[in-house]
């Protein structure tokens, strides 16, 4: 489990990176712009927000700003791209005003 120290030093490298205010960040990670102040101050948060928090974190690290090598990077499933992958033998759009007609075996 990663501790909290390890936590707030990668939210300082990437707000320092990205000129992110750890403010921005926190409403990003925990939908609570004061949720990183309350770890500063000691408070805990539970262990599935914190787990929740760090996979976020790591799917918006910036590709160009090295993980830290002491502080395991979860494993975050890629991106969705915006727009479905089309198979090779899909059918050709619809065109405006064209009738569709149900085929029957």
């Amino acid at each position: 489990m990663l501790s909290i120290d390890a936590f707030l030093r990668l939210v300082d490298a990437y707000c320092a990176a990205s000129g992110l205010a750890v403010s921005t960040l926190s409403t990003r990670l925990f939908n609570d712009g004061k949720r990183i102040s309350t770890l500063r101050a000691g408070r805990d948060i539970g262990a599935r927000r914190m787990e929740a928090a760090l996979a976020k974190l790591s799917s918006l690290w910036p590709s160009d700003l090295g993980w830290p090598a002491d502080i395991p990077r979860p494993h975050t499933p890629a991106r969705v791209s915006s727009t479905p992958p089309q198979p090779s033998d899909a059918a050709p759009p619809v065109s405006e005003g064209a009738t569709l007609e149900r085929v029957t075996a």
